[in-house]
């Protein structure tokens, strides 16, 4: 399940590289450069999780593999349909799946401190539960 929803994350980090060069080549490079300093973290722990889930070092590298190359078909393709259509329609979608990912694991962490800062000041203090709640998110 996750070498597919990692291959499904890289086509489509692999087709916002591939409409941003169409744009420019320096549109191109920075998205590259914003993609790869995303996906060397989450495709480590994508290894690990691999590991834990029983395989060998080797088929984890295997599967983890399989799943990049995914990003060279979305690169592809966002050539191709980059330089036919407008492609701020791939930026969008490339864009929301981004913020989908951050916010999904962001709100039960907001949740979390929200309920943890309520039951602290019980609701007595409304403007020191929103002070809180924003100094928690700051750090």
């Amino acid at each position: 399940m996750i070498t597919l929803s990692d291959a499904l994350h890289n086509f489509i980090d692999g087709l916002a590289i591939g409409a941003s060069f169409t744009v420019s080549v320096l549109t191109g490079f920075s998205t590259s450069i914003a993609i790869v300093c995303e996906e060397f973290p989450h495709e480590l722990g994508d290894f690990v999780i691999l590991l834990n889930a029983g395989m060998s070092i080797p088929q984890a590298i295997f599967f983890n593999l399989l799943s990049a190359m995914s990003c060279y078909v979305g690169l592809a393709l966002g050539i191709l349909v980059g330089s036919a259509f407008a492609p701020n329609a791939i930026f969008a979608i490339a864009g929301g799946m981004f913020l989908y990912i951050a916010l999904a694991d962001m709100v039960l962490c907001y949740l979390f401190i929200y309920l943890f800062i309520y039951f602290l000041f019980l609701n007595k203090r409304p403007c020191l539960l929103y002070l809180f709640i924003c100094l928690f998110l700051l750090f």
